[in-house]
């Protein structure tokens, strides 16, 4: 996470350089929580860095960022509403600094980002696939995050976690494909197809054996 790239984002909208600061630090404070080993300061930079992959083929690149920045900027494990309160805080913390119908657009593109989703609007589709492209990382990477990811979880019991997350990645490719934009579908697809079937049976496989 980049202190400059936070400020430049606010610039563009005429908010001072030390308001900025200020909230960029809570921000990254918020995601290097002890406890966070997959919604950190990392995954925001992971998904700013695909953001600017696609910044030509967004209707309002800055909304986008803005979501990227504050989409998971709540994060308690094994809470339901993790995304409704990320959106609460960015409407709390940054009243007055933008346009109503933007702000509105970025509570919507982090709404969005609670699975499963199905969004209609162009540049929340691509908030929504960003979010998920760590599924499309190579497998080592990808197995790495799925740690990451089960070092999170407040499920302290092997077997019970492998069935919730076996349910939940069936739940995501409940809908095919996995990807919404036609950008991902065309480069990400198969490597997140392949990744999510292979982690599935892994999970089969463990399930059988606590079982057993």
């Amino acid at each position: 996470m980049e202190l400059e790239r936070f400020v430049a984002l606010w610039h563009r909208f005429g908010a001072d350089a030390d308001w900025a600061s200020a909230l960029y630090e809570d921000v990254y404070t918020l995601y290097a929580t002890p406890g966070r080993y997959y919604h950190t300061p990392a995954h925001i930079a992971h998904c700013l860095r695909r953001k600017d992959e696609i910044e030509h083929l967004l209707e309002d690149p800055n909304a986008v960022e803005l979501a990227l920045w504050f989409h998971d900027v709540i994060y308690e494990m094994g809470a339901n509403d993790n995304e409704v309160r990320s959106a609460e805080f960015f409407v709390e913390r940054t009243a007055g600094k933008l346009p109503a119908p933007q702000a509105e657009r970025v509570v919507s593109h982090i709404h969005a980002t609670i699975y499963p989703s199905e969004p209609t609007d162009p540049d929340a589709q691509f908030v929504v696939d960003i979010d998920l492209s760590s599924f499309s990382l190579p497998w080592t990477q990808f197995l790495r995050d799925s740690v990451n990811v089960r070092r999170e979880s407040t499920t302290s019991d092997p077997a019970e976690y492998a069935e919730k997350q076996q349910r939940f990645l069936e739940m995501l490719c409940t809908a095919q494909p996995f990807f919404f934009t036609d950008f991902y579908l065309e480069r990400y697809e198969q490597q997140a197809q392949d990744n999510i079937q292979r982690i599935l049976a892994l999970l089969v496989d463990r399930q059988q054996l606590h079982q057993s």
